[in-house]
């Protein structure tokens, strides 16, 4: 995985774990089979997820892919056009106050709220911030 520094880490690891997903379910391997680049080299990789004080620790990341594995089909990754629309404004209004409450609490940086009020906040954005704040929530 690479971000670039004006790049959406969140989003990197959603469309690495959808494809990690697809790939495991194409060639019969299990979750069991997916190791860190340190498992093969002794580098610090990935360092983020290898990080203590990691956004998405490798435990996550491996949950995402689990979930991933059971979508159909496999490949759920993230559209640049899959902003998340809303029919009934009272949703809209519980989703926002979900991720301000989130910001408050220091969950999650206050980016992901500005992107849902600028109306770039993806789908899939959401369904990992939602992971993200759920375990750091407990």
């Amino acid at each position: 995985m690479c971000v670039n520094s004006d790049g959406d880490y969140v989003r990197t690891i959603q469309n690495t774990a959808a494809l990690i997903a697809k790939i495991l379910k194409d060639e019969s391997l299990t979750i069991n089979d997916v190791v860190q680049h340190n498992f093969y080299s002794g580098k610090n990789c990935p360092s983020k997820m290898r990080s203590t004080s990691a956004p998405i620790p490798w435990n996550s990341f491996l949950q995402m892919v689990k979930a991933n594995m059971q979508l159909t089909p496999p490949n759920n990754i993230a559209k640049d056009d899959d902003t998340m629309n809303f029919t009934n404004e009272t949703t809209k209004a519980a989703v926002r106050d979900y991720l301000k409450q989130a910001v408050d609490k220091k969950l999650i940086d206050k980016s992901h709220l500005n992107k849902f009020d600028t109306g770039t906040l993806t789908g899939g954005d959401f369904e990992g911030l939602k992971i993200i704040i759920a375990q750091r929530s407990n």
